[in-house]
């Protein structure tokens, strides 16, 4: 309970990190940026990959579609 008081109120701990004060040019920003940048293009390489399955399997399934429309 004391120990908890104690960071409540000291001002030094309630300031912000590099990431949340948004401290421009500092490393930890800029490692930041660039891994939201990653994630960005793996969610799209994932989406992509989804989107490209299923014109993958929409095409096969009119080429089978064709096929068995013919033999009947």
């Amino acid at each position: 309970m004391v120990a908890m008081g104690a960071v409540l109120l000291s001002p030094a701990g309630a300031e912000a990190c590099a990431v949340c004060f948004g401290a421009k040019g500092q490393p930890v920003t800029e490692a930041a940026g660039g891994a939201i940048v990653f994630l960005l293009g793996l969610v799209c390489c994932v989406m992509a990959a989804f989107g490209s399955f299923v014109v993958y399997l929409h095409l096969r399934s009119k080429r089978v579609g064709r096929g068995a429309g013919g033999a009947a």
